[in-house]
Order: C-alpha cells, then structure tokens, then sequence
C-alpha cells in the first residue's frame, strides 16, 4: 500500500507462511525499511486458521470489498460448525443405543484419533 501521509513514498506489507509472518515497511524517499518478524505457537497458527477472512478486523485501511471473500467467510463458519454437531450426535447415538452401537463407537473413536492426528501434524509445519 502506498502512503504519502509522511511527505514521502512509503511502502508495507506482510508475508507468512504457517507459524511465521514478516511484516516489512519502507519509506521510499527515506530509504529505510524495518522488518517485524512474529512467530505463532501451535494454537496462535489454528486460531489464525480458524478466524483470519482476509482482512484484519481492525484494520481501517483495507476492507472485504469483494463479496466473494465474505461468501468465504460465512461459508467456512457454517462448515466449521458441521463436525462438531455431528460429533456431538455420534455421541448422543453412542450413549443411548447401548453396547449395540460398536460401530458408531469406532467411527467416533477414529474421529477423534484422526483430528489429534491433525493437531500433531499442525505442530510438525512450525
């Protein structure tokens, strides 16, 4: 984004890749440039994962003018919702059918030992 609120050129932007983001600003006419560099734990990389749209919510510069990314948006929080309902009716199912129910024993078992293989697999790309 170019600025001239300094009398200047200036110039800034971000790059990231999973657990690290860089953050780089530059006054052209000054020609000077700092980098902030921010590393994110396991859960801070989930947490972005989960709830970054495309613009940061305080951000008054830029906005989701495309509604493209606010279909996104909505469309990751309806499916986002989606396992974890179903999770909690496996279970239900589970409880109340009994020991009749190995099968739904065993599927909720390998849901939940795949998703702590994600968790897991998340911490080996940091």
């Amino acid at each position: 984004m170019a600025d001239d609120a300094t009398g200047g050129e200036a110039l800034s932007f971000q790059v990231s890749r999973p657990g690290l983001a860089f953050e780089v600003k530059a006054d052209l006419a000054a020609r000077r440039a700092t980098v902030q560099q921010q590393a994110y734990n396991v859960w801070g990389l989930v947490n972005t994962l989960h709830t970054f749209g495309g613009v940061r919510a305080n951000d008054r510069v830029n906005v989701r003018d495309w509604p493209l990314t606010t279909i996104w948006v909505l469309s990751m929080d309806a499916l986002a919702g989606g396992p974890g309902a179903d999770g909690v009716e496996q279970l239900r199912d589970v409880v109340s059918a009994g020991g009749k129910a190995t099968r739904g024993g065993v599927a909720l078992v390998l849901g939940v030992a795949s998703c702590g293989l994600f968790v897991v697999g998340v911490r080996w790309l940091t």
